[in-house]
């Protein structure tokens, strides 16, 4: 240990200020300290009051008795001078031993005598100074020489226990063996070191008492720990609580959906920022979303971007938990939309100052530029990621450093990667641009605008409200900004005005404010050099543009001829049948093949899933079966333009957009099983008459409109919800219509009855005229033309009298070469497929799964 890490014992600054107060002679003063013995005890005591933070408490007989008989040795013995100074002993006469207050003071007013190792603590080794130990546990306690220390740590967020133990005697903090390593104490502990039990008690003080220690703690760091910022958290108090390695400590924020709190961790003493989000049906895709793009960035680093290092995750309500609960209350229960399912916690680096402070500050209007350019640096490149931050403001821009200048943009809880979002309330009112509002869509351009506004409070804007800026509020502002006068800031005025227009593609964008107008400020915070712009390396881009025109002059070739640039192919299965964040309207979706499509989407990710039908009931109990919460009922009739319109603008409302329409309503209309034919014996040519004759002919036509005209009106009516729909970009592929025919209208044969099959053929030639139709507006129909599938419909149906009929055997092959029917999952299948990336090159296609019926019967399609 050099002789700059020792600093002397001495008293705090409020010690030696109340000194002079009461012009007490200074404890260097050895002939005052001769003629006034009571002055030690005065400044010990003061120190006491003053610099004391913990105390450790023997809670054994083994560590009371080795307190009992240093703290009798320390009275008389010369060699244990420097021990006294952090033994307090109970002086009260008659009281029982286990009421004593005996314990050693930990106090930054005492310090030990190398502060930067801590207070070591151990029997101690003869023939040493202050025999090598602060704290002295007295022979025969089982302790080594230098059995522990207690100290801070340079860059930790709280009180340490260091295990030092050589000789491999155990020192133990609650129930954990420490082995040359380090843990940070917690509230509430329990510490062994060899026989002997003790507990470190922290002192709690009033909110003064408390700044004053903070001010005394960074005295010790500055001194100490060389640590000019040290990032100081208060005492450990009982309201902590551990969760994995972490020690929560308080919390400093309030988030949508839980809090932002301080936690240290228990091993390195590292502080960060953990934020809670307390996952339910109702907020989940939002969480969902927040959690996908940290886990992005954090496969994408950069310097700018404070993005959490650490996930932790803890199911709430799982399977089991489920089950549990429906066998109490009910069979259908389900966790309620505001019921938390979920517990995610993400850790972030913890901010010591932020462009809020800034604002306030005296930094000089360079290093105020300086910071700006590195936050700009930062939304470039989160825009080349396609990814909007939506929520720019001095409170999410945190500073690491002044000197020298260090920022980076944190809190990623409103991005999205939408390339445009209906407005969503995300972001914070006074940093709102004029398009976030009801009904409006917005883009990434929202950061601009947001960040123009940081950048006019930088050079001295002030809001005397905190509204958005718009109408006589966005004159006085432009106003401001033409007839700014600084001696400085131009650069940064500059780019505000650039960036404050009303008109979103007007907006100059953070790439080239980069360019333009901060070039000279965009310096590497490590290595001082320009660097260029991650969003699109502008200076690489221009150098190989220049050799691209060079090369095409010289060789003759035209750049139309050069081979195109291959996007890299991405062949993951997520990627190409993932249906996460899909919005779907469906149909029929109550029961039957609508319901098995709708439960599908809803456990894969999508965002919302609306099932319509006439039967409000069925509806509801769908609804339930629900697993993450994203079906919604509604109740509807297809064959009416006005209940129709009704379920479009109540979606729109709610959602702004569909990507899915499900048209898969349907009806048998009249059925040949059930008029007067003989069962036994092919019909006679007039019995085959008066059996069709009887029906109205209503019941005829039922299945057209239904079949026929209901998908052509529910197409109609979604029309314009699917195109918005290709207009918000949530997924790659175009918008889709997918209609529910069968393969009684490819048969010649007649299967449920004569309107059904005729009906099911006009729906599949609908399906093509659609196609042709509405293709060159990027909305693409495609239909499923189903075998036989167990469904409401086909209820009765003597094909399934042979058992389960979707197990192979169920059904006879003279039915069905695969001998079974379909299942939930063969439809499925299929409408995923048909949804996802990987149909998106397909309209007026009709996918047949049918295992082969069409095979065994007269039929073209």
């Amino acid at each position: 240990m050099g002789d700059g890490s020792w600093v002397s014992t001495e008293p705090s600054t409020r010690v030696l200020k109340e000194r002079g107060l009461e012009k007490l002679p200074l404890n260097n003063d050895e002939n005052a300290k001769d003629s006034d013995p009571t002055a030690e005890i005065s400044v010990a005591k003061q120190l006491e009051v003053e610099g004391t933070f913990a105390r450790l408490v023997p809670q054994n007989k083994y560590a009371r008795d080795a307190f009992q008989r240093l703290a009798q040795s320390s009275r008389d013995h010369p060699a244990y001078l420097h021990h006294k100074q952090f033994v307090h002993v109970d002086e009260r006469k008659d009281i029982d031993l286990l009421d004593r207050e005996d314990y050693f003071i930990f106090s930054l007013g005492l310090l030990p005598e190398f502060p930067a190792l801590g207070w070591r603590i151990g029997k101690g080794r003869l023939n040493r100074p202050n025999l090598s130990v602060d704290i002295r546990i007295h022979d025969g306690e089982g302790m080594a020489g230098v059995h522990a220390r207690f100290c801070w740590v340079k860059g930790g967020g709280g009180f340490f226990l260091f295990a030092d133990n050589l000789r491999t005697v155990p020192v133990i903090l609650n129930g954990e063996v420490l082995k040359r390593t380090q843990r940070l104490i917690p509230y509430r502990n329990s510490i062994s070191l060899g026989e002997c039990n003790f507990s470190l008690k922290f002192e709690e003080r009033t909110p003064a008492l408390e700044e004053q220690f903070q001010v005394e703690l960074s005295a010790f760091y500055l001194s100490v720990l060389r640590e000019n910022t040290p990032l100081l958290l208060p005492t450990p108090s009982g309201n902590e609580v551990t969760i994995g390695n972490w020690v929560v400590r308080n919390p400093i924020a309030s988030g949508s959906y839980g809090r932002v709190s301080v936690v240290s961790h228990m091993q390195t003493g590292q502080p960060a920022a953990a934020k809670e989000l307390w996952r339910t049906p109702r907020n989940k895709f939002s969480v969902d979303r927040e959690i996908f793009i940290a886990k992005y960035l954090q496969s994408h680093p950069h310097k700018r971007l404070g993005i959490p290092f650490e996930f932790y995750h803890k199911k709430i309500v799982d399977k089991a938990e489920k089950l549990r609960y429906a066998k109490i209350l009910d069979e259908n229960w389900s966790p309620g939309q505001a019921d938390a399912i979920d517990l995610h916690i993400l850790y972030s680096p913890l901010s010591t100052s932020n462009f809020s402070a800034l604002i306030k500050s005296k930094a000089s209007i360079e290093t105020r530029t300086r910071l700006f350019t590195q936050v700009l640096d930062g939304v470039a490149f989160l825009h080349s990621l396609g990814i909007s931050h939506r929520d720019i403001k001095p409170g999410n821009l945190m500073v690491k450093s002044y000197d020298p200048p260090d920022a980076q943009i944190i809190d990623f809880g409103c991005a999205t990667t939408v390339p445009r979002t209906l407005y969503d309330r995300p972001g914070t009112v006074p940093y709102l641009a004029p398009e976030q509002c009801e009904n409006q869509w917005h883009d990434k351009s929202v950061d601009y605008w947001a960040c123009a506004l940081v950048g006019a409070e930088l050079v001295g804007l002030k809001r005397r409200t905190n509204e958005r800026i718009a109408g006589e509020n966005y004159l006085m502002l432009c106003y401001w900004l033409d007839n700014y006068e600084g001696p400085s800031g131009q650069a940064l005025i500059d780019v505000c005005k650039g960036m404050l227009k009303m008109e979103p593609a007007e907006r100059m964008t953070a790439a080239d404010a980069l360019e333009k107008h901060l070039s000279d400020f965009h310096i590497d915070v490590n290595t001082g050099l320009k660097r260029a712009t991650d969003e699109n390396h502008n200076l690489v881009l221009k150098a190989v543009r220049v050799v691209q025109r060079y090369l095409w002059k010289s060789t003759a070739i035209s750049p139309a001829k050069q081979r195109p640039e291959m996007s890299t192919p991405n062949f993951d299965i997520n990627n190409l049948f993932g249906v996460k964040g899909i919005v779907a309207v469906i149909t029929g979706g109550g029961s039957g093949l609508g319901l098995y499509v709708a439960n599908a989407l809803d456990a894969n990710g999508a965002k919302a899933v609306y099932i319509i039908g006439r039967r409000k009931e069925p509806l509801e109990k769908a609804a339930k079966q629900s697993v993450n919460g994203t079906i919604i009922p509604l109740q509807g009739d297809v064959t009416s333009k006005d209940s129709l319109a009704s379920l479009a603008e109540h979606i729109q409302k709610e959602q702004g957009f569909i990507n899915v329409l499900f048209a898969n309503s349907g009806v048998l209309g009249v059925q040949s099983s059930q008029l007067n034919l003989p069962k036994d014996r092919k019909p006679t040519l007039k019995e085959l008459k008066d059996a069709h004759w009887a029906p109205p002919i209503e019941d005829f036509t039922q299945a057209m409109n239904v079949n026929i005209s209901g998908v052509f009106y529910t197409s109609l009516a979604f029309l314009e919800l699917l195109d918005e729909g290709n207009k918000n970009g949530n997924v790659e592929q175009k918008s889709n219509i997918i209609v529910t025919s069968s393969i009684a209208g490819f048969s010649r044969q007649v299967a449920a009855g004569f309107s059904y099959s005729a009906s099911k053929a006009g729906a599949t030639h609908l399906v093509k005229l659609l196609a042709t139709q509405l293709t060159p507006y990027k909305i693409r129909v495609n239909a499923i033309a189903p075998g036989l599938f167990p469904s409401e419909m086909t209820e009765g149906n003597p094909v399934f009298a042979n058992g389960d009929p979707r197990k192979e055997g169920g059904v006879k092959t003279e039915f069905v070469p695969l001998e079974r029917s379909g299942t939930e999952e063969d439809i499925a299948g299929v409408a995923l497929f048909l949804i996802s990336k990987g149909g998106a090159y397909l309209s007026g296609n009709v996918i047949v799964p049918d295992g082969g019926r069409l095979g065994q019967m007269p039929a073209t399609y």
